[in-house]
């Protein structure tokens, strides 16, 4: 049997959890919750990218974007 690591946080997270291992990430709860207080406060549409610079290229294709960093 594969032996099964369970880390509750990234902080807790070492370069030995990664290397040499598969590596499977489910961060439900953290995203659920987020977007949950995202709504709750008004936002109108909540919008998920993969990585950083996907989220600012779709910032500035946004007629309405302020200027991205």
């Amino acid at each position: 049997m594969i032996p099964l690591r369970v880390i509750l946080l990234p902080a807790l997270l070492d370069d030995t959890d990664l290397v040499g291992r598969a590596v499977v990430v489910f961060d439900v709860l953290r995203a659920t919750t987020s977007i949950a207080a995202m709504i709750a406060a008004g936002a109108r549409e909540v919008r998920v990218f993969g990585n950083i610079d996907a989220a600012r290229a779709a910032a500035a294709a946004y007629h309405d974007s302020p200027k991205v960093l």
